[in-house]
């Protein structure tokens, strides 16, 4: 299904006949962000997966995303805003998602690289990587892997590696403190 940059996705969604033989979707909304968690509800029977791209990731999906018993996996591509609160109370505590076994964390690119196969100087992630914001940090998503790890949800994406090599440091430095004492 298409829309046009000024139709809005929800009601689009709510045109979908036999929304329980819906198994995947995959959102997109050109032009302004758009709320879809009301919209989202009528798609419980999703089993495969939901990808939130530009303009469709809103904190109210996480409730219907948890109402989707059957859900296996998400993925949240470049240009989505979630934050690593949302992303706990989907792995972990009393009301996590009961089936979710991967969350695919495409929203953070790499804009020091470029297409010659050189890599810029930079280090810093907030230079050499775009997407990360005050309420999704590399601190911040390599404490919840942790987490998710001990729950059983793989974690995967850029934004993930990135993460794993922070807690890599951090054990190498736990080790080197523990070495020095």
């Amino acid at each position: 299904m298409t829309e046009g940059a000024n139709d809005s996705l929800a009601a689009l969604l709510e045109e979908v006949p036999e929304p329980d033989s819906v198994i995947f979707l995959s959102l997109c909304r050109m032009g302004c962000d758009e709320n879809l968690g009301r919209a989202l509800r009528k798609f419980d029977c999703l089993s495969v997966g939901v990808e939130f791209r530009a303009g469709t990731w809103h904190r109210d999906c996480v409730s219907a995303l948890r109402d989707m018993k059957l859900l296996k996996e998400i993925t949240l591509d470049a240009w989505t805003t979630i934050t690593t609160d949302d992303l706990a109370c989907l792995i972990t505590g009393p009301k996590k998602h009961p089936s979710l076994e991967t969350i695919d964390l495409q929203n953070i690119r790499d804009v020091g690289s470029n297409p010659y196969g050189t890599d810029s100087d930079s280090d810093d992630e907030w230079e050499r990587y775009d997407g990360w914001t005050d309420d999704f940090t590399l601190k911040g998503l390599a404490d919840l892997l942790e987490v998710a790890d001990k729950e059983g949800v793989k974690c995967e994406g850029l934004a993930v590696k990135l993460a794993r090599q922070e807690l890599a440091c951090r054990r190498r430095a736990a080790a080197a403190s523990k070495a020095s004492s």
